[in-house]
């Protein structure tokens, strides 16, 4: 049966995916010119314009093993807040060097919802959707790409830049505020989830293994054994 690629948690998921991206977009046009007001030499502007950048590049790996361990509500959550204190900071700096401790602040954070929310997209997904649903996540990215730094440039030209970055702190809030209602908390797979519906029971002695080589059995005891010390499986051969 074919399943409705709309519903509530992925509409959700589809606007925190705009306003992670939005968030730091929106300051990204701003903050060399920033840093320029606050004294920073032509070289530390161009560190500090891909510094976020960089440090989201080294953060992605260990990222993605978090979630492979901790919820993505959790670690969004996590993002989400760094973000916005990114954004604040910004809003609040008075020195180059305070700027560069930002930036890192908010590569942090932008890894984190970067993984974690396409990844929790991934997961809501039915798997002949996974194509047609990760499009439509992509195409929010890239509205959130294309919008916010015009939105940037406009805040800054009415409002001057630290209200600008205000405006990107309150992005990332809105994505703490939208996760709260998204039902499917992201939460990791375990090995024996995997498996669950198949095991029948342990075996009993080692016949089972030669009667049944192939069969649930032999995933108990593997899935076992990888959950407990080898010599207390819980059975013996």
């Amino acid at each position: 049966m074919k399943q409705n690629i709309v519903t509530r948690d992925r509409i959700l998921i589809l606007i925190s995916g705009f306003f992670y991206f939005a968030s730091p977009m929106l300051v990204t046009p701003l903050i060399t010119g920033f840093s320029e007001n606050l004294g920073a030499s032509a070289a530390l502007m161009g560190v500090i314009g891909g510094l976020m950048n960089i440090c989201s590049l080294f953060c992605r790996p260990f990222v993605g093993n978090l979630t492979d361990k901790i919820s993505k509500y959790k670690l969004s959550f996590i993002g989400a807040v760094l973000m916005a204190a990114a954004s604040v900071g910004y809003a609040a700096a008075q020195s180059p060097l305070f700027i560069v401790a930002a930036r890192i602040v908010n590569g942090i954070g932008f890894s984190l919802c970067s993984v974690c929310i396409s990844t929790w997209m991934s997961t809501l997904l039915p798997k002949e959707k996974i194509g047609s649903g990760m499009g439509i996540y992509g195409a929010m990215n890239a509205l959130a790409m294309a919008a916010a730094p015009a939105v940037g440039v406009s805040l800054y030209e009415r409002i001057g830049y630290r209200p600008a970055f205000l405006v990107a702190a309150a992005f990332s809030i809105l994505i703490v505020v939208v996760i709260q209602f998204v039902q499917n908390k992201g939460e990791p797979v375990s090995v024996a989830s995997v498996y669950k519906g198949t095991i029948r029971s342990k075996p009993r002695n080692f016949g089972d293994f030669l009667c049944y080589p192939h069969s649930a059995y032999v995933q108990y005891a593997s899935i076992v054994c990888l959950e407990k010390p080898r010599n207390s499986c819980g059975w013996s051969l």
